[in-house]
This record gives structure tokens, sequence and C-alpha cells, in this order.
């Protein structure tokens, strides 16, 4: 795995850390990171530096350095850390599970199918409590078009909710009723404490009461 690293590379040598200057980090340098991907188990990866970064916020200055061109995913991204963060062990309900890029077939070609970006399951009854599609975005109001998608995983999984995730609150969100679901626009916002934003986006969500064997706090 590679990874742009604009701060500093961490070397572990005889049980001490010791920080690389800025200076002599290099393009071309290879290490070895650690970090949680989910729950609380650190896992390694491995690093090469593609190139440094002058500056903390983006800019149209041209720099000192040559490095590779790279984009990122930011919609891939935002769905992932949705995820992670609310499969933290005792952020949802004992009895409940998330489940990320589930297949759904259709037609008679095998290969023909659709991802739903993360549901909600009731383990003990083994059904889908709702559907969640990430939008990394900050329309006024959902498109129509991300309204029939949402919809269209609910009921490929005869779920009766399906919930817009946003990183900002729209000027106007969603919530309506599409024939049997419920369909609404909420907000996991990356503006604030993170913490905070995903016990306050589980409050609003309002899983059934019976699910919660405690309290979240928020």
């Amino acid at each position: 795995m590679r990874l742009l690293c604009g701060l500093c590379v961490a070397v572990s040598l005889y049980a001490q850390t010791v920080f690389l200057p800025l200076s002599e980090v290099q393009p071309g340098m290879k290490g070895v990171g650690k970090t949680v991907f989910s729950g609380d188990r650190i896992e390694e990866f491995q690093v090469e530096i593609l190139g440094v970064l002058e500056n903390s916020g983006p800019t149209h200055a041209a720099g000192e350095h040559t490095m590779f061109p790279f984009l990122v995913d930011m919609a891939q991204l935002y769905e992932k850390f949705v995820a992670a963060w609310i499969a933290v062990p005792g952020r949802l309900p004992a009895h409940v599970e998330v489940r990320a890029q589930e297949r759904v077939h259709y037609g008679q070609d095998a290969a023909a199918h659709f991802r739903i970006d993360l549901a909600l399951y009731d383990i003990a009854a083994g059904v889908p409590l709702c559907v969640l599609d990430t939008k990394y975005k900050t329309p006024l109001t959902p498109a129509p078009e991300d309204i029939s998608q949402v919809v269209t995983y609910a009921h490929a999984k005869g779920c009766t909710e399906a919930i817009l995730v946003y990183p900002q609150p729209l000027s106007q969100p969603l919530d309506a009723t599409i024939g049997q679901i419920h369909v609404r626009s909420l907000t996991f916002a990356l503006d604030r404490d993170l913490d905070q934003a995903g016990r306050e986006f589980l409050h609003v969500l309002n899983l059934p009461a019976n699910l919660w064997n405690n309290s979240l706090p928020i």
C-alpha cells in the first residue's frame, strides 16, 4: 500500500521512536505504518513515499519538489469512514451489525449486479433494518436520482427504511414516504468532533428502542 507522507516517517529503533526530519524525507523511501482499519486491532501496512507536500492545505503555487499526481476518491473514503465508525463495538446495539458493499444480483446474467453502500441488520431476526447510501456532496436537497437509488436499495433488501447520508446538513432535508419505504436525508458531519458527530447521527437514525441494550450518550 502506498501512502503520501507530508510530515514525517516514524522509525522504530530499539523500542524508541525516532522522527526523521522532513528535510530528509525523499521520494522512494519505504517503511511500515500502523493504523486501525476496523474495530480496535492495530494493523501494519507498507508505505512508500511518493512526494512531499510543503503546505497543510491545497494551493496552486509551484513547490520545490517533483511528485506523482494523485486523486483521492472522497466519495469512497467517506463511505468507508462512516462504515468503520459505526462498526466499532459498542456504537450499535449488540444485536445490530453493519454490512458494507452487499451485492444485489438481477437478470439472467450472474455477473449483473449492483452494490449497496451500507445496510444495518438485526442479527437475531436475520433481517435488514435499513439501507444507507453515503453521498460526499452538499446539495440544497437530495437529487431525484439519489432518492430513486436508495429506494431501490431498500426495495431490493425488503426493508422500509432508506437513508441518504451527507457530510453537512442540507438546506432542504428529505423526510418522505415513497410507497412503503420511508426515505430520509441525515448528516454524519466531518467539520466537528467526529465521535460526537457519529453519536448524533445514530441518535437521529433512531433505531428501534428494543434493539438497544444500553443508551448511547450524545
